[in-house]
Parts: structure tokens; sequence; C-alpha cells
């Protein structure tokens, strides 16, 4: 008489892909509420252009593939590498290197592998690798500078938005200066370090934006 066998596990645990990556986009809205807040829209801006644009690009090539769109769509993993870039990006990033980076995430990063779990890559990395080596200027000088910093309001939701999709300039092309560990190994010979961390002009611990939003994702 022949017996039905089944392999193991014979039991299921209740965590599954659409959960596990729905548990890591939330993890991150600490660490984008505070960045929002300490240096404007540009980076929520950009976070839902790139999850939009992640879902769009993952619809597209599935319906291509001939997939059933909306179950793939369900498990979250295009909307956490669309949310990974948009949090990488710089805040004032022209609307083209978002969609750029991460429609080529999904497409050649993750689905020419044959989708989730065969890409040997992570593809946010790859999209932001990507605008990183072929648009080095549209990189490199659209970050902005908190208002604890600056001295001045960061850029509001209107102005951030004009600057993103019709380029327009923002206030100040660049802040040059050095780096806060560069004034630290040259004036740590002059005060204590005690000195140097409560002084307005150094740009230290909890002062200059980047700490809070440290502790934000860490405590996401």
């Amino acid at each position: 008489m022949a017996l039905l066998t089944l392999s193991s596990p014979h039991t299921h645990g209740p965590n599954r892909t659409s959960r596990i990556m729905l548990t890591v986009a939330l993890a991150t809205l600490p660490g984008l509420a505070v960045m929002t807040w300490f240096f404007g829209f540009g980076t929520l801006i950009n976070t839902v252009l790139a999850i939009i644009t992640a879902l769009a690009s993952e619809a597209l090539v599935l319906k291509l593939r001939k997939y059933p769109v909306s179950f793939f769509l369900k498990d979250n993993t295009a909307l956490v590498t669309g949310l990974l870039l948009g949090l990488a990006l710089p805040p004032l990033a022209p609307w083209w290197i978002t969609v750029l980076a991460t429609s080529f995430a999904i497409i050649f990063a993750k689905q020419i592998y044959g989708g989730m779990g065969n890409n040997p890559f992570n593809p946010a990395m790859v999209g932001y690798a990507l605008v990183l080596i072929s648009f080095p200027v549209q990189m490199t000088t659209n970050w902005v500078t908190s208002f604890q910093v600056s001295g001045s309001d960061v850029a509001g939701f209107t102005d951030a938005l004009s600057i993103i999709f019709a380029g327009a300039s923002s206030t100040a092309d660049a802040f040059t200066g050095a780096t806060p560990l560069d004034q630290y190994k040259h004036l740590i010979s002059k005060e204590t370090s005690d000195e140097l961390l409560q002084r307005n002009t150094f740009n230290g611990w909890l002062n200059g934006g980047w700490e809070w939003v440290n502790l934000a994702f860490l405590a996401g």
C-alpha cells in the first residue's frame, strides 16, 4: 500500500516576505521623519517618487513576463527598494535621477535575474551606484544643510518641488567648509573636547542634524 509522505518542515511560522518587508519599511519612518524635519521635504518627495517608480517598473516587467502582477507586488520588496533609494539619494536630486536609479534597480538588478531571491546584489545599491558613477555632479551638489547649521529655514514643500521637478535653483549653490572631524583634529590641541562640542560654531554631537537622524534610524 502506497503511503503519502511529506517532507519537513511541517509547521509554518507567521512571518511572510510581505510582512518582513513591511516591517523594514515601517522601521525607516522615524529616520525619514527626522530627515524631513531637519533638511526639508526633498527626501520625502524623492522617496514617494522612488516608491511609485519601483512599483510601476515591477508591474511592467511582471506583465511582460506574464506573471500575476498583484500577487508579486504584495510582497513589498519593490516598495522597500524604492524607499531605500529615496532615503539614500540627495534630497534635492533632479526627479529623473530618482526615476532612473529606481527603474534600473528593479529592472536590471532584480527582475533580469529572475526576481526576488535570485538577484546577487542589493537592487537599491545597484541603482545608487549607477547614478553615482554616471552623474557625479547631480549626485554631489544637491545635498542640503540642516537649519541648525545654515541658520536659515530649509526649503519648503513648494520650493523643494520646484527644485526637483523644474530645476529651480536653491538660495545657495553650495556650502563649503571643513568637516567636523577635520575641525576637531586641528582645534583639539587648543581646547578640551567638551569645549569643542559645546561651541555653536562646531557641528558636533546633537548640533548638526545628522546625529538625530542616526538616532531615529537606530530607534526604528
